[in-house]
């Protein structure tokens, strides 16, 4: 599988390490291929699988589970279930619309100006630092040469080399650099297509005449320069290493991996049945066996019902029973919301101190944000004293103020 995937990745790095993703979460990636990895046991294969990006052949190599197990961890996670379940529903809405919108715009290709084109981006590829500007210019005489030859067609438009190259400029970089063959440039061409349409489509429904519109364009071109300057003030500020090594010292003792725990749940549906297996285990039945044969909710993603190294606090008001146990020692029946369960501990890894290489990027995340304030707010009151500020207070009267629900 590492072969196949170093001999067709575009990807430059993914091509070097034969296509490994690393571990990744639900909402990181494209909403079908989760569905498709997070329903696929390790070691198979999947389908064919189409992506935003193509199609995608799936491996998964492992898979580390932690499942809700009560009700306060499901009332705590719940909005962000609900978030995550829209989120992917529009992401699947969304693609389903840019499918009809193509199917009916039937984008035609000319070969001539596929390869003139392809041509054109490799160079562009090769000088990275050309793709980071607002506006891609051809040289005149490339120009002159092929840009005039047409690319795609659609509807009642007519892309020639020439047009397609002034609408790169709208392509993230790392996507322009995805394409490698006419069958990644076709991909491209139709995203650029579907991107033109839908504008079209949106103007002529009278959008951009929409207040709400204008008001959101105003306040993401705000929020978009304030975050770049501030940002560009952040960067500026950095924690000597002799301070982090100072702070480490002192306060040692709060930079450490807390006392963890394999266990394996069995979940039972009343008091009497999690008594008998419990029994049974106590007995010398595999426990593992008895999770397979009678625990309820594990589902085909947690077989074996193990969490994985977790912390006290993952536990919630299970904790204690857990955490007094030996290894290989099991809980009495313990009562959840409508259900009862053991917890077998498989291991226990102690608390441990951090080294300050281990706790150096705590240390740092906890020092260098104030700094960043302080520097913004320095570079404010500087912009405030070179500027002339007058206030309105009739303006700011008439202002509409969120009032506290206090």
């Amino acid at each position: 599988f590492e072969d196949l995937a170093r001999q067709v990745f575009r990807d430059p790095r993914l091509s070097l390490n034969g296509g490994d993703l690393g571990y990744f979460t639900a909402g990181e990636m494209d909403p079908a291929f989760e569905e498709a990895a997070f329903n696929l046991p390790p070691g198979e294969v999947s389908v064919p699988v189409q992506t935003e990006n193509g199609y995608s052949i799936i491996r998964v190599e492992d898979r580390q589970v932690a499942p809700l197990v009560t009700e306060t961890e499901y009332a705590n996670q719940k909005k962000i279930i609900r978030r995550y379940l829209r989120w992917k529903r529009e992401k699947l809405g969304e693609r389903g619309y840019i499918r009809d919108v193509l199917k009916t715009a039937d984008p035609r290709f000319d070969r001539s100006g596929l390869s003139a084109l392809l041509a054109i981006i490799k160079d562009l590829q090769a000088n990275p630092s050309s793709l980071d500007t607002l506006y891609i210019n051809l040289p005149r005489d490339v120009q002159d040469q092929y840009g005039s030859l047409s690319c795609v067609q659609f509807e009642n438009e007519k892309w020639d080399v020439q047009a397609v190259v002034a609408r790169l400029a709208q392509v993230a970089p790392k996507h322009l650099q995805l394409v490698q063959d006419e069958a990644s440039l076709k991909m491209l061409l139709q995203g650029l297509v579907a991107r033109e349409l839908l504008y079209q489509r949106a103007l002529d429904m009278g959008v951009d005449d929409l207040k709400s519109t204008r008001e959101a364009l105003a306040k993401a071109q705000r929020y978009a320069k304030s975050r770049y300057m501030r940002l560009m003030v952040y960067d500026t500020v950095a924690v000597p290493e002799a301070e982090l090594r100072e702070a480490y010292e002192k306060r040692r003792h709060e930079y450490y991996f807390p006392e963890e725990v394999r266990v394996q749940v069995l979940i039972a549906g009343d008091s009497l049945t999690a008594l008998r297996l419990r029994k049974m285990a106590l007995e010398g039945s595999d426990f593992t066996a008895l999770v397979h044969q009678h625990s309820l909710g594990i589902g085909e993603r947690n077989p074996d019902g193990i969490f994985d190294w977790s912390p006290r606090g993952k536990f919630g008001t299970f904790a204690d029973q857990i955490f007094e146990l030996k290894v290989a020692q099991i809980t009495a029946p313990v009562k959840g919301e409508g259900y009862y369960l053991l917890f077998k501990l498989l291991d226990r890894r102690p608390r441990r101190d951090k080294t300050f290489s281990e706790a150096r990027g705590q240390i740092e995340a906890e020092l260098l944000p104030p700094r960043q304030r302080d520097r913004f707010l320095e570079f404010i009151r500087r912009e405030r004293r070179q500027r002339q500020i007058v206030k309105d207070p009739d303006a700011l009267a008439k202002m509409p103020l969120i009032k506290s629900a206090a």
